[in-house]
Order: structure tokens, then C-alpha cells, then sequence
């Protein structure tokens, strides 16, 4: 797949050059992986005892989060 940067207008039909454009959007779809991690890391992420420990749990939903968003949305791009 080549991403060109190209959205259809909806309404209209026509093609608009999004190439420079930002998009953020909000979705609850990876909430149940949200809770379920920091249920299961509560301690570790919440009471902060080791700090390098809790950046690479936040590393590790992170990943997860965005392996879910690509496989229900398609494309998760983000730097």
C-alpha cells in the first residue's frame, strides 16, 4: 500500500490533498487492553518503585496499543 496523502470528501466526492495535515483521532477501542495491563502491573506502574522498570512497561503497552490500532483501523503511524 502507498500512502499518497489523498482523502475523498465525503460529501462531495471530491479528492483533497491532505498530505500536510495532521489527523487525531479519539477511539475507546484499545481501552480494554488499557485496563487489563495496568490491572495486571498496578504496583509497578502505580506505586513507582523502579523507575526504569515502569518506562519499559509503558514501552511495552504502548507497543501493544499500537499492533491493536493497527490491526482494527489498518495504518497506525506515529512517531
Amino acid at each position: 500500500m502507498t500512502l499518497t496523502g489523498r482523502y475523498a470528501d465525503r460529501r462531495t466526492r471530491q479528492e483533497i490533498d491532505c498530505s500536510q495535515t495532521i489527523w487525531v483521532f479519539a477511539t475507546n477501542a484499545a481501552d480494554n487492553t488499557i485496563l487489563d495491563f495496568c490491572e495486571v502491573h498496578k504496583s509497578e506502574l502505580f506505586e513507582f518503585h523502579d523507575p526504569v522498570r515502569r518506562n519499559d512497561l509503558i514501552l511495552d503497552l504502548t507497543t501493544r496499543i499500537k499492533k491493536q490500532l493497527k490491526s482494527e483501523f489498518g495504518v497506525c503511524y506515529s512517531s
